[in-house]
């Protein structure tokens, strides 16, 4: 089995519900449902806003909120750019922002948590920045390669001291 099959049988992305009153009609409050945020979805954000992390805008958020907002069936809710554009239009909540800002942070740091837990991905995490992989390419890799460069990145720590 490759390293990225491994990983992904341990990968489980369970939906958040949020609430937004603001959305809802006479039946009541509107719900979404997202799930917490991963590499790749970072990675994606990133692309369009460099500074997503350090700098978040409104525009960011609302690229988030189309990248993750999903009905309780699991289905993307804003999928098109047509959606984007209807989603800057709108007069958001802030209270949607700040519940999906504190869902980034939550799942920010959780993904630390489970990074500190799993030594299995912060070796892999730690092998591609040595490697300069991304992280695909370094899950893409044999598993064999990967424990031989792990011993050997283990055996040359031990000779430095």
């Amino acid at each position: 089995m490759g390293l990225a099959k491994e990983l992904r049988n341990r990968r489980k992305l369970e939906a958040r519900e949020v609430i937004v009153p603001e959305w809802g009609d006479d039946s009541g409050a509107f719900k979404l449902y997202c799930r917490s945020i991963t590499c790749y979805d970072l990675d994606q954000l990133q692309k369009k806003h460099p500074d997503f992390l350090s700098n978040t805008t409104i525009g960011s958020m609302v690229d988030l909120i189309c990248m993750k907002a999903e009905d309780e069936g699991g289905n993307k809710l804003f999928g098109s750019a047509e959606d984007r554009m209807d989603l800057m239009g709108e007069e958001l909540p802030l209270s949607l922002i700040l519940r999906i800002r504190c869902l980034l942070r939550l799942s920010l740091s959780r993904w630390q948590q489970k990074l500190k837990a799993d030594s299995f991905r912060m070796n892999l995490l730690s092998l591609a920045d040595r490697l300069h992989l991304t992280i695909a390419e370094a899950e893409a890799m044999p598993v064999n390669h990967f424990y031989e460069w792990l011993a050997y990145f283990q055996i040359m720590s031990e000779s430095d001291g």
